[in-house]
C-alpha cells in the first residue's frame, strides 16, 4: 500500500509534466492535492476488505477493496470498478476452481495502437497456458475506446483460435468498465471472458509489465519487441501502388519514402499545418503516402483516403517498401507509432497533447517530440520543443513547420 508521502512525490512528477510552463497552476494543483490526500480522502476511502477469490480488486492507493465490490467470489463475471482502480486476476486459481475452463476469451476494446502494443503479451500470454485455447471477442463500435478497424488486425494474428464480435459501448468515467455484456450471452461454459485491460497511468514503467502483472504471469526480464504479423498475400492494388512508388523513386531520384499520418482518432486531432508540411517534404526529395485527406495535389503524394486500402495492406506496403528503398514513418502519435516500431522502421511523431503515461508505451526505437522535458523519457529519444516552437490550442499543441523539419532532419543524422 501506497502511503501519503509515495502520492505527494508521483503528483509532483505528474504535474511538473502536465504544468510544466504554467509552475502557479501547478502550485494550486499540488496544493489541493495535498489537502485531499491529508483531509479528505482519507476519510472517504472505501475500507480494507480482502476476499479469497480469482480476482483481486485495488483502489489509487493499492488498498485491497475485493469484498466491496464481489459478493459471491465464485463467479466467473467480471465486475465493474470504481474509477482509478485495477483489477487482478489469478488464472491459476480460476481454473483451478473451474476444471471445466478449456478457453480464454480475450476481449478487445481498443485503438488499433493499443492493440499493437500488447502483441508481444498475447504471445508470451499463450505461451504461459498452452494447453488452453484462446479466442478474440472483437467489439466493432466506434467510440473513444475502440476503432472499427481493430477486428480486421485481430484477424491476421494466427493465436486466436475463434474470433467473434460483439457491439459494445464506452463507459464515459472508467474505460475498464466498457460493456461487453453480449459477450456473456455467446460464450459456452468451458470459457472465460477476460476484458484486455491494463493500467495507464504516470506510476506505469511499462504496458506489457503492467499486462503481466494484471494476469498474475511470471515477470520477463525484457520488454519483448512489438509484433506485427505480416500477410504475405497483397491486394492487386497495393502491389500496383507499390510498382507506381519504386517507379517514381527512381524517376525523380527521391530519398525514400514517408508516410505521413496527421491525424489522430480517439483525442480527433487532426495537425493544422499538414499542406505546408507536404510541401517541404516533396521540395526535400521524398515521396509522401498519406491515410488522411490533405488538401494538396502533387504527384510525389499518394493519398490513401477514400480508397479500399485497408489498414493492413497500409502495413503490408510499407513492409515491402522497406525492403526496397529508405522508409520513415512521421506525423502524430498514432497506431503507427507501434506499427512503425515492429516493422524496425525509424520513426518520428509529434505528442501532440500531455500524456504523462507516455514512457509506459513509447517504444525504445521510436523518436517523439514534446513540448516538455518529459523527465522519464530517455533524451536520445525526445526531440524537445521550446515554446516559440508550437502553438497551444488547449489541450493540443500544434508543433511549427519548422521546427518538425528540424528535428527531421537531425533524425536522419543520426540514422
Amino acid at each position: 500500500m501506497k502511503n501519503i508521502f509515495d502520492e505527494i512525490e508521483e503528483s509532483l512528477s505528474f504535474y511538473r509534466i502536465t504544468y510544466r510552463n504554467y509552475p502557479r497552476k501547478a502550485l494550486i494543483h499540488i496544493a489541493f492535492r495535498c489537502f485531499r490526500l491529508f483531509f479528505i480522502k482519507q476519510a472517504i476511502a472505501l475500507p480494507q476488505k480482502p476476499l479469497d477469490c480469482w480476482m483481486t480488486i485495488k483502489d489509487y492507493q493499492g488498498i485491497d477493496i475485493t469484498g466491496n465490490i464481489i459478493k459471491d467470489p465464485k463467479s466467473l463475471i467480471i465486475p465493474k470498478i470504481p474509477n482509478k482502480s485495477h483489477i487482478y486476476f489469478n488464472l491459476q486459481k480460476a481454473l483451478k476452481e473451474n476444471p471445466q475452463i478449456k478457453r480464454f476469451g480475450l476481449v478487445f476494446f481498443m485503438g488499433i495502437g493499443d492493440y499493437f502494443f500488447m502483441t508481444s503479451f498475447l504471445n508470451y500470454f499463450k505461451q504461459s497456458f498452452p494447453e488452453i485455447k484462446f479466442d478474440a471477442y472483437v467489439s466493432t463500435s466506434k467510440d473513444t475506446n475502440n476503432s472499427p478497424l481493430l477486428l480486421s488486425c485481430i484477424k491476421k494474428n494466427p493465436l486466436f483460435d475463434k474470433i467473434y464480435t460483439f457491439k459494445g459501448s464506452e463507459d464515459k468515467d472508467v474505460w475498464k468498465n466498457y460493456d461487453y455484456s453480449e459477450c456473456y450471452r455467446k460464450i459456452s461454459k468451458d470459457t472465460l471472458l477476460l476484458p484486455m485491460i491494463y493500467e495507464c497511468n504516470h506510476r506505469v514503467s511499462s504496458r506489457i509489465d503492467s499486462l503481466i502483472e494484471t494476469f498474475n504471469l511470471n515477470p520477463l526480464p525484457y520488454v519483448p519487441d512489438i509484433f506485427v504479423p505480416l500477410d504475405r498475400s497483397l491486394s492487386q492494388q497495393s502491389k500496383n501502388m507499390i510498382n507506381d512508388i519504386t517507379e517514381k523513386l527512381h524517376k525523380y531520384n527521391l530519398k525514400g519514402v514517408i508516410f505521413l499520418q496527421i491525424c489522430h482518432r480517439s483525442s480527433n486531432y487532426a495537425y493544422p499545418y499538414a499542406k505546408e508540411l507536404v510541401k517541404r517534404l516533396i521540395d526535400d526529395k521524398f515521396l509522401i503516402i498519406t491515410p488522411d485527406e490533405i488538401n494538396f495535389k502533387h504527384e510525389n503524394l499518394i493519398s490513401l483516403y477514400g480508397k479500399k486500402i485497408v489498414i493492413y495492406d497500409s502495413i503490408m506496403i510499407l513492409s515491402k517498401l522497406k525492403e526496397q528503398c529508405n522508409v520513415i514513418v512521421l506525423g502524430v502519435v498514432s497506431c503507427f507509432m507501434a506499427i512503425a516500431s515492429g516493422l524496425k522502421i525509424p520513426a518520428l511523431l509529434m505528442q501532440h497533447f500531455i500524456d504523462p503515461s507516455l514512457k509506459s508505451y513509447l517504444p525504445k526505437d521510436v523518436y517523439i517530440i514534446v513540448n516538455s522535458a518529459y523527465a522519464d523519457l530517455p533524451e536520445k529519444n525526445c526531440f524537445v520543443a521550446t515554446n516559440k516552437d508550437y502553438i497551444e490550442k488547449k489541450p493540443f499543441y500544434n508543433y511549427s513547420v519548422d521546427f518538425v523539419m528540424k528535428s527531421f532532419e537531425q533524425l536522419q543524422k543520426m540514422k
